[in-house]
Order: C-alpha cells, then sequence, then structure tokens
C-alpha cells in the first residue's frame, strides 16, 4: 500500500500549506501519534486507529535552532550559535519560516482544530530569542495557541524499546501529552524533519543548549555522545552516534504528520535558493526522502533514514510514495552536494 506525500509549488505560503495538507486529505486522514509508554507494545493496528478529534491537542514543532546573525537578539547572553552567512534577516535556509508557521496554525485553525500549540526546544540558542525576533507570540495570539518553550518543560524519563544506543530520553510532557505532533522542519540538504523531533524536542535543561555541549553540559550527558565522530566513510559519511540516537527518539516522539518548509534551500556552499515548496505527509521517512531526492541526493546514503527504516517508522522506497500534486521531476533542484549526510 503507498503512503501518499504532496509537493506544492508556487502560490503565497499560507496557499501551499493549505493546498498540500488538502492533497493528502489531512482532516480525514489525521491519526493520533501519541503513544503513551503503555501502548509500546500493542499491534500497529492499535495505534494507528486512534483517530484526532477537533479537540485534540496538537503540537506543531519548527525548527528554530539558531539566532539569525542580524537578530537584535543575535549578542545577547542566550545566543550560542548564529545563522551561516547567507541566511537572510529571518533566518531564511536555516530556519522555519514565520509565514509557513502562521501557515500551518490557520489551516488547523480553519479546519476547528483549536487546542493548538507551537513547541520549540532550541539548541544553538535560547529558543524564546527566535519566538521574539520571528514574532511567533504575535502569530500564535492570531489563533488562540499556545506557546511552549521545551527545553524548560517539566520532562518524563522514557526507556526506549529496542534501543540503538539511548537507555532513556527525557520527553517534555507537552510532547508526550500531544495527541498529533507536527514535524515542520526548515527544507535543508543535512537535516529535515526526523531530526528536527530526533534532537529537537529534548529538553535543554537536562541535555544542555548547544546539542554537541560545546557551550553549556546539562544534568544528563550530552546528546551528542563520543560515538558521533565514528565515521561510515566516504559513501555515507554520518555520524552513526547521532544517526542512533535520532532513530531512538523518534521510536518515542512519534510525529504523525510533516509538513517540509521549501521556501528556501541554503546549499553547501552558502548559496540560497527560493524553490517556494511545501512538501507533506503523514510518514515522516517518506516525506524526508522525496525532499532529499527534490535535492537530488539518494535518501539512504543518509544513515538515520536507513535505520528509520529498519525500525519500522517510514520508507524510503520512492516505489510506496503517492506523490501528488507537483512531480518530483518538475521541482528537482541541483544543489551543491553535502560535505556530510547530517
Amino acid at each position: 500500500m503507498s503512503v501518499p506525500v504532496s509537493i506544492v509549488k508556487g502560490g503565497s505560503t499560507e496557499e501551499r500549506v493549505a493546498k498540500a495538507l488538502s492533497l493528502i486529505d489531512v482532516e480525514s486522514n489525521l491519526k493520533m501519534s501519541y503513544i503513551p509508554p503503555t501502548f509500546f507494545n500493542k499491534p500497529a493496528k492499535f495505534i494507528e486507529g486512534m483517530q484526532l478529534t477537533k479537540d485534540s491537542r496538537i503540537l506543531i514543532k519548527p525548527n528554530f535552532v539558531v539566532v539569525p546573525a542580524n537578530s537584535p537578539y543575535a549578542y545577547s547572553k542566550g545566543a550560542y550559535e548564529l545563522t551561516p552567512a547567507g541566511c537572510g534577516k529571518m533566518g531564511e535556509g536555516a530556519l522555519t519560516t514565520r509565514e509557513v508557521v502562521r501557515g500551518v496554525l490557520k489551516t488547523f485553525y480553519d479546519l476547528g482544530f483549536k487546542n493548538l500549540v507551537v513547541g520549540e526546544a532550541a539548541g544553538g540558542c535560547q529558543t524564546d530569542l527566535n519566538y521574539k525576533h520571528l514574532g511567533i507570540y504575535e502569530i500564535a495570539d492570531e489563533f488562540d495557541a499556545d506557546i511552549v518553550d521545551l527545553n524548560w518543560e517539566d520532562s518524563v524519563k522514557i526507556t526506549i524499546p529496542k534501543r540503538a544506543i539511548l537507555d532513556h530520553i527525557w520527553v517534555p510532557r507537552t510532547v508526550l501529552e500531544a495527541d498529533l505532533l507536527v514535524s515542520v522542519p526548515a527544507m535543508k540538504t543535512y537535516s529535515l524533519s526526523l531530526k528536527n523531533i530526533g534532537i529537537g524536542t529534548l529538553p535543554g535543561k537536562y541535555y544542555g543548549w548547544n546539542r554537541g555541549a560545546t557551550f553549556v553540559h546539562g544534568l544528563d550527558k550530552p546528546i551528542h555522545d563520543q560515538l558521533q565522530f565514528q565515521r561510515m566513510g566516504k559513501e555515507n559519511d554520518q555520524s552513526i552516534g547521532l544517526a542512533c540516537e535520532i532513530v531512538d527518539v523518534c521510536t518515542v516522539n512519534r510525529s504523525g504528520l510533516t509538513i517540509i518548509d521549501g521556501t528556501f534551500v541554503m546549499d553547501n556552499n552558502g548559496n540560497l535558493h527560493r524553490p517556494e515548496l511545501i512538501i507533506a505527509g503523514f510518514d515522516p521517512v517518506a516525506t524526508d526522502a522525496v525532499a532529499y531526492t527534490i535535492m537530488g541526493f539518494n535518501p539512504k546514503r543518509y544513515v538515520h533514514m536507513r535505520m528509520a527504516e529498519e525500525r519500522g517508522l517510514g520508507t524510503t522506497d520512492l516505489s510506496k510514495i503517492e506523490i501528488r500534486g507537483e512531480s518530483i521531476e518538475a521541482v528537482k533542484m541541483k544543489i551543491a552536494a553535502s560535505k556530510s549526510s547530517d
């Protein structure tokens, strides 16, 4: 059975988001991605049969990892890392755009879902710096949505089933208790929705800001441990440790919907492209696979993608993916090859 992934190009940002979600019939096909620890050993059909309702809690997880270099907050105490050279004043190419966040909130709100929350755990800055700079508080007010900083949340220690590297993770309560986790990453050559959840939902008060623990060590050991420096070789040059961590976290913090913000894409030479795409799907692995293919990469070259498929989190096989909207070939890009696959 094929899984749907939509590709939409052109029009306003809000139109792209609404159309991409309409093409996969989001209102009828949403299922709860909230899987309490007691459900880990339940049959998949039991979990997948949990239909989302209008009062279900929907957590929208954007990608606001670092502060734009020309932000007024760039040199504040809480800004540990800045966006790369070439990004715009709103972090274009590195951060999820505020327009896509608004488009996602508006689409859900217009469909009758009113229990909405935006949550992020920035790894290169204190999260509220980007909330303020990007105007996220004001956007949330428009749709009566809550805003949370996952870095500071009360968290629950969850054991990883069938672990690859982590015995447990600390899960913020907002993530654990959400009925649907929506991953909304910026389209990048090195990370998409799986990494957005696999690293970006980890509370900073336990793991430290700057995930490599360059600046702050949290109460637990840094999420990027020494295994991050073990590499697969030239053809699969990715951190084994990081890939294991991403898949372990995504096994617990399961996203039920992925919306990739392809308004901008920065290549590895620092050139900023503007494809103006939205890519959406229920299967995070399949949706990421389509985005990597559009950028000219083989999804299977990414270690975490292969591991996620093996773990049963989704598929990288394009023959099992039903593309709706634009074809992959119609929007395919020429992006400078990545030095590392993650």
